[in-house]
């Protein structure tokens, strides 16, 4: 009978033993899943990031194209303005003179 319960004490080891290493080996492989998916996600979440980056940096470059157009487009209106400002300043002076001349041949009419 020892001998018996020496078997089973054997075969109740063995299997706890074995259960054991399962437990252990099914643990590690969940441990590794997670870390798998910890980079899975990692990796997921880096490409969404980069993916988002590009996008925003497209549309932003577009957004700056469309300010600078319309940037340059109020520069050269500025310009052509600037320019006929200074252009009727300087026929001011001309009129001046030409009114002035005028006054003088009226005068001596007179």
């Amino acid at each position: 009978m020892s001998e018996a319960k020496g078997n089973s004490y054997t075969l109740e080891s063995s299997w706890k033993a074995g259960y054991n290493l399962r437990k252990q080996t099914s643990a590690g492989a969940e441990e590794d899943l997670e870390d798998g998916n910890m980079l899975g996600e990692a990796n997921v979440a880096s490409a969404i990031a980069q993916q988002v980056t590009e996008k925003i940096s497209a549309l932003m470059e577009l957004k700056f194209a469309k300010l600078k157009s319309s940037l340059d487009k109020l520069s050269n209106r500025i310009k052509d303005n600037t320019e006929r400002i200074a252009e009727a300043e300087n026929r001011i002076p001309e009129g001046e003179d030409l009114t002035a001349s005028t006054e003088n041949k009226l005068s001596h009419r007179n």
